[in-house]
C-alpha cells in the first residue's frame, strides 16, 4: 500500500498519459479498484491472443470463427467486451509484438468493424484475412 501510495498518481502527467498501477497480489488490500481480472482469466486472454496468428478481430462472430476454442458467440460476445474495456492491459502484457488496432469493413457497406492486429503484419496479408473473416473483400478504413 505504502509503495502505491508514493507513485503520486494524483499529479498530471502529460508525456505518459493516463496513469495505470497493475497489482499482482493474492492480499487483500485496503484500496480502490477499477477493474479486476483473475489469474485464469488473464492467461486465457493471452491465449486468445496467441489463437488467431495476429489478427484478432472485436466482432463475436468473426471472433468465434478465428478461435474456435471460444465456443459459442455469446461467449466470443463477453470476450469482445472484456477486451475492448482492458484493451490497455492486454497491449501491456504482450511485448513480444507491436500490437495496433485497425479498422476495416466489408466493400460497399457502411458497418465499420476492428481487430487488434500485429502491427509488422503487412497490409496485403492483413486484408486477406480480414476478407476471410468477413466472407467477403474489405478495405482498411484509413485514421
Amino acid at each position: 500500500m505504502q509503495a502505491i501510495d508514493r507513485l503520486r498518481l494524483l499529479r498530471d502527467n502529460t508525456e505518459a498519459g493516463h496513469r495505470q498501477v497493475f497489482i499482482l497480489s493474492s492480499v487483500p488490500l485496503d484500496i480502490t479498484v477499477d477493474k479486476r481480472w483473475g489469474w485464469k482469466k488473464l492467461q486465457r486472454a493471452l491465449e486468445l491472443w496467441r489463437e488467431p496468428n495476429g489478427v484478432l478481430p472485436l466482432d463475436a462472430p468473426q471472433l468465434l470463427t478465428r478461435c474456435p476454442s471460444i465456443g459459442s458467440v455469446k461467449t466470443a460476445s463477453r470476450w469482445v467486451k472484456e477486451i475492448v474495456l482492458d484493451k490497455s492491459l492486454i497491449v501491456y502484457l504482450i511485448r513480444s509484438v507491436s500490437i495496433s488496432s485497425v479498422s476495416y469493413r466489408k466493400i460497399g457497406q457502411k458497418k465499420q468493424y476492428t481487430a487488434l492486429i500485429d502491427a509488422s503484419l503487412d497490409d496485403q496479408c492483413l486484408i486477406c484475412t480480414l476478407s476471410e473473416l468477413a466472407g467477403q473483400a474489405v478495405e482498411l478504413i484509413e485514421g
